[in-house]
């Protein structure tokens, strides 16, 4: 049955997301910040009220949440703008569901933890070490008191950025060009790739569930081995890739050593083993 699907935030993932549901035959709606398409509503995620009255015109059957501020170190010197948006915002789209009747997906980050041990899964105990990670934490403690029906979706996501401002697209201009790059070797994390985590989010979201899950590929990979992959594939010169470490660079926002998930629950809520890693890349490869 075709459904009527709200996607607030057509960024990065927002944007696969979108066409992953309309390819799957559903009605999509969609806010961004300037109004594009007669299905796009402009809302600023903080004003309830404009969320409201959007959704009363649409009544979604599904709401889905991929609106954040995303640049640490930005939220270092301004955590007001990550607790209205992060936060408050998620906490609006909460209310909205529960008084509309919508199923709720939110998501979510790997940045949660403070990156000791590595591969946490959905009962491990966060413990966020930034300001983007706490205004995070908040966000999924809001949907969870406000929200009657939800789904939090915890991960990390790479891919072909169309805007180019992804790291994958960060590190396919500079190695095509020759440029050298900096890959850390202590930054470990369990990437998506983003066009397989939509469709991923299209199965979980005609699962009903109240849960939190972790949506990861399998292999733990650095950043520096990440570069080295992408080399591999793009036959770049490896020697481009020089490898450091981020205790050496002063940013503002403490990095997490070690963000791995594990995914051993949403796979068997799926019954199905996830895409690999080298696979994910090769995906990427054909959008290039």
């Amino acid at each position: 049955m075709k459904r009527r699907i709200f996607v607030f935030g057509r960024g990065f993932l927002g944007n696969y997301v979108v066409e992953e549901f309309q390819k799957q035959g559903d009605e999509v709606f969609s806010s961004r910040l300037s109004k594009c398409s007669k299905n796009d509503f402009k809302i600023d995620i903080r004003d309830k009220n404009a969320i409201f009255d959007a959704l009363e015109k649409i009544k979604p059957d599904l709401i889905i949440n991929c609106v954040a501020i995303t640049d640490l170190d930005f939220l270092e010197d301004h955590p007001e703008s990550g607790y209205e948006i992060n936060s408050d915002g998620a906490k609006n789209l909460a209310l909205a569901s529960k008084k509309y009747n919508s199923k709720l997906i939110h998501i979510s980050t790997d940045g949660l933890f403070d990156g000791k041990t590595g591969m946490y899964d959905e009962s491990s105990i966060p413990n966020p070490i930034n300001v983007y990670a706490k205004t995070k934490l908040l966000a999924e403690k809001y949907v969870i008191q406000e929200s009657n029906n939800y789904l939090i979706l915890r991960t990390n996501f790479i891919g072909y950025d169309p805007e180019g401002k992804n790291l994958v697209n960060w590190m396919v201009s500079k190695l095509s060009k020759n440029e050298s790059i900096i890959g850390f070797n202590d930054i470990l994390f369990t990437p998506i790739e983003v066009s397989y985590l939509s469709s991923l989010i299209y199965k979980l979201s005609l699962i009903s569930k109240n849960t939190i899950l972790n949506l990861s590929s399998d292999q733990k990979i650095s950043k520096y081995d990440l570069a080295i992959s992408i080399c591999e594939l793009f036959s770049f010169n490896k020697e481009l890739v020089n490898m450091g470490s981020s205790s050496n660079v002063d940013f503002k926002a403490k990095r997490p050593k070690n963000s791995s998930l594990l995914n051993n629950k949403a796979k068997e809520l799926l019954n199905e083993d996830f895409l690999s890693l080298k696979d994910s890349l090769e995906q990427i490869k054909f959008k290039f």
